[in-house]
Order: structure tokens, then C-alpha cells, then sequence
């Protein structure tokens, strides 16, 4: 997907779409499985990359120093979301490497804490 930079919506605003996003859906499926986790993992984002933005997600249940977990990427440039192939890198190769964008909350609407829904599922 590629869009102009002046097109595109402020992106401070859709990853914060993101974070809410994942943090509802991390909470409902906590309060399922895990009730005193809920709440207690907190995604944040790291702008500091030049070229991408880690999403990442903290787990406070059972200590306050807990280190962080990378859950994607995020192309600064085109809002495009990757999944990670290392703590410092995307997942940038091949056809399917882009598997959403945060200016189309319904290519992150099964966003869950583990990272899952990056994984290609073929033509659904």
C-alpha cells in the first residue's frame, strides 16, 4: 500500500487506534482464561526507528519490572504493519510481508497478545 505521506491521516492518532485495540482484545481473552492478567498488560510504541515503529507489550501480572515483548512493526512512512523477525527487525521479505495497515482497523481487528494474527492465512 502505497500513499503519498501528505495523504496519509496522522498516524499518532491510528496507532493509538492499534494499542486500544489490542489491549481490548488482550482483556477479553484474559478475562476467559487468565482474570488477574486483565488490565495488566499495557502496549506501548516506540517511535525512536527511523523507519519503523515497534509495537510492543508489557506484562505487569506478576512483577512491575516485567521486559517488554515485541507484538509488530509499523512502517512510519505507509502505516504498513509487519510481524517482527527479530527483537530489532520486521519480517520484510517476500509478497505477503505486509499484513496490515493502521489506517484500516479491519486488517488488525483480531489483533491478539501473541502475535497470531500476523501470520499469513492465505485468501480467506
Amino acid at each position: 500500500m502505497n500513499k503519498n505521506i501528505s495523504q496519509l491521516p496522522d498516524i499518532t492518532a491510528a496507532l493509538d487506534d492499534l494499542v486500544k485495540k489490542l489491549t481490548e482484545n488482550t482483556d477479553i481473552r484474559n478475562a476467559k482464561s487468565m482474570p488477574n492478567r486483565v488490565g495488566k498488560v499495557k502496549y506501548i510504541y516506540s517511535t525512536r526507528g527511523s523507519r519503523f515503529i515497534k509495537v510492543q507489550s508489557v506484562d505487569s501480572t506478576y512483577t512491575d519490572d516485567a521486559k517488554p515483548r515485541i507484538n509488530c512493526f509499523v512502517e512510519r512512512m505507509t502505516g504498513d504493519i509487519y510481524k517482527a523477525a527479530t527483537w530489532k527487525q520486521p519480517f520484510t521479505k517476500g509478497d505477503n510481508a505486509v499484513r496490515g495497515n493502521i489506517y484500516d482497523p479491519e486488517t488488525f481487528k483480531d489483533a491478539d497478545p501473541y502475535g497470531s494474527w500476523l501470520y499469513y492465512k492465505g485468501d480467506e
